[in-house]
């Protein structure tokens, strides 16, 4: 059974616990993070019965193998930093962070490590795009200059979530 931890119950946060709770027998959230305590009744409706408010108290008191980063971007290096340092795998919510100095950081940190670490891209596995990797991979689609996907959401987040999210909205400039 891999042990996971998860920091983050906002909207992809919530989708990862249930769908680990839910749809992977080889898995279990074993501990969740959040600043907001209705975040954390939410996980413990699922099951979780290690809650945190402090990212360094889960990874210190509970064992797990893995930790799935879902916190708002803004986040996301420092939480990344005590992940790693813990030597935790990780799967990280995109962006990985807004600033080419921390991913590069970040990346010295990892290669430090045993660490396994994957970011999420909705897509990755759609059975299309992996169609259209393949062929690109044959040099079947001649030479590519450039590769557009669209996605989209069902429903705009609540502005609060857009301010800080630095993925599918970019909020900066946002009041």
């Amino acid at each position: 059974m891999i042990k996971i931890g998860i920091i983050g119950l906002g909207r992809i946060g919530r989708v990862h616990l249930t769908n680990i709770q839910h749809f992977i027998p080889n898995a279990e959230v074993v501990a969740a993070c959040s600043g907001s305590q209705k975040s954390l009744a939410y996980a413990e409706k699922f099951g979780v019965s290690n809650r945190f408010t402090s990212l360094e108290q889960m990874l210190a008191e509970v064992k797990m193998d893995a930790v799935v980063l879902a916190s708002p971007t803004a986040f996301h290096f420092d939480h990344l930093k005590l992940a790693i340092s813990s030597q935790k795998h990780i799967f990280c919510e995109k962006p990985i962070d807004l600033s080419i100095q921390n991913l590069q950081l970040l990346q010295k940190q990892l290669n430090q490590t045993s660490v396994k670490f994957m970011v999420g891209f909705n897509r990755r596995y759609d059975p299309n795009i992996l169609s259209i990797k393949k062929e690109l991979n044959k040099n079947k689609l001649g030479q590519t200059q450039s590769i557009k996907l669209i996605s989209r959401d069902p429903g705009p987040p609540p502005m609060e979530f857009i301010k800080t999210s630095g993925g599918l909205f970019f909020g900066y400039g946002y009041t």
